[in-house]
């Protein structure tokens, strides 16, 4: 048999500790999404690891083996929830056919996730110790995948001559305006949804007639 192998013994230590990342990441995972529905519930100042380890069938020592605190944990929910936002965003995205259409579903599916998740979102602004540096990075790390995607759907627009081609040039900045200026709408969520579906519409009849 031609070909380079490796010993039995080195291929059985490697199968195993494949298998054994593999399941930690499932461990890790289940944790995280048994914690993501007891935050919803009561909040992070009345949750308890025990409360996180019997939702999940676990004992208390597996998540410790884990994840040092519940705060530690509550960080992995957030981030997790950002990635799901994000996931959302990019799907309804990639099923439209015109620069317009992306930014509008993109914007619309945002609002409607976040509108989803806000329970998590004012624990993160209310009870997390320390919560202004936890929101600040979550904010900066995800405005920059918004501005990455933006980047895109300009590109696209231009490439369709849905946009001007003198935009080829700023469209990083041109992506930061459209996310800031959305963002503001933003919060809205956490003190009334009136009126956002118009408010969107406007703010993106104004935003497109400025890029063609």
């Amino acid at each position: 048999m031609c070909g380079f192998q490796l010993p039995l013994d080195r291929k059985t230590i490697l199968v195993e500790m494949t298998g054994t990342l593999v399941k930690d990441e499932q461990i890790k995972e289940a944790i995280i999404q048994a914690a993501q529905k007891i935050f919803q519930q009561y909040g992070l100042t009345k949750t308890t690891m025990e409360d996180i380890a019997k939702a999940m069938g676990k004992g208390k020592s597996t998540l410790y083996y884990y994840f040092s605190s519940k705060e530690d944990i509550f960080v992995s929910v957030i981030n997790k929830e950002i990635n799901e936002v994000f996931d959302s965003m990019v799907a309804a995205c990639q099923q439209q056919q015109s620069a317009r259409t992306k930014i509008e579903v993109v914007i619309k599916t945002k609002v409607k996730a976040l509108h989803n998740k806000l329970n998590l979102y004012r624990i993160l602004s209310t009870e997390l110790p320390c919560s202004r540096d936890m929101m600040e990075s979550c904010r900066i790390q995800f405005s920059q995948r918004e501005i990455d995607l933006f980047v895109e759907i300009l590109q696209f627009g231009v490439d369709h001559q849905e946009f001007n081609e003198s935009i080829q040039s700023n469209l990083p900045f041109l992506a930061y305006v459209v996310v800031s200026a959305f963002r503001g709408l933003e919060f809205d969520l956490f003190f009334s949804d009136t009126d956002l579906d118009a408010k969107i519409d406007l703010l993106l009849t104004i935003l497109v007639k400025g890029l063609q």
